[in-house]
């Protein structure tokens, strides 16, 4: 590694954790020339110096009792939210589902007699494709007798 490298890999580490004796030497002697690394290990040390020499609070034996009778009786008292939907969550939604019931079930209902119609159209377009060419309209032909036949029906 670069002598920077080194100089930032040791600093990082004593921001985490205290350097051991080996450690501090290596990294006074990467900074003997640098006077800008140098000013940060001093702002470092003195950080340090600052944290150390503040107390650690005093936290009571009994910190966890504390939190959960204190949790229960917000919880009591309703003044706790809860992440997740209480019981009028249960009623806004319904109360803006149930129109949209019956909206849907006559969509659905009409979708479907729309299919059904269709498909009957259809079946009756395929049937009239298959009779139309084996039931031929009567041609002219016939019509030019009509009169005779209709006299034959009167009887003489």
């Amino acid at each position: 590694m670069k002598p920077t490298q080194d100089i930032e890999a040791l600093l990082d580490a004593m921001r985490g954790r205290r350097l051991t004796a080996e450690e501090f030497g290596s990294l006074q002697r990467l900074l003997e020339g640098r006077p800008e690394d140098r000013r940060r290990l001093d702002e470092e040390l003195a950080l340090n110096q600052a944290l150390d020499s503040r107390t650690a609070p005093a936290v009571s034996s009994n910190f966890l009792a504390r939190v959960e009778t204190r949790i229960a009786a917000e919880d009591s008292a309703g003044r706790r939210t809860h992440s997740r939907p209480g019981p009028g969550w249960s009623f806004w939604r319904w109360r803006f589902l149930t129109p949209a019931i019956p909206i849907v079930t006559l969509t659905l209902a009409l979708g479907g007699w729309w299919q059904y119609r269709m498909h009957q159209r259809g079946l009756l377009a395929t049937s009239l494709a298959t009779l139309a060419p084996g039931s031929p309209v009567p041609g002219m032909e016939s019509l030019q007798d009509f009169d005779a036949v209709q006299w034959l029906r009167s009887g003489p």
